[in-house]
């Protein structure tokens, strides 16, 4: 709902610090409709969790068993 009151203003490619080499990270300026009220976002590419080989991947679904539903 908060981004419903924004329009994208401008995009811009941001150079990324040394944890972050080699991944895609952007910077957005958006504008309040109606006003002069800046916000700016952060869009950053993801790259898969240190926890996943011990969590499994993100957005997967398991039972309180911990077999994923399609399994059984």
């Amino acid at each position: 709902m908060l981004l419903e009151k924004f329009e994208l203003y401008d995009v811009a490619v941001k150079v990324v610090g040394v944890g972050s080499v080699g991944t895609r990270c952007w910077i957005a300026l958006m504008m309040a409709r109606g006003s002069r009220d800046p916000l700016f976002l952060q869009i950053k590419e993801a790259d898969a969790s240190v926890l996943e080989p011990l969590l499994g991947a993100a957005g997967s679904l398991t039972t309180a068993s911990g077999s994923s539903p399609a399994s059984g």
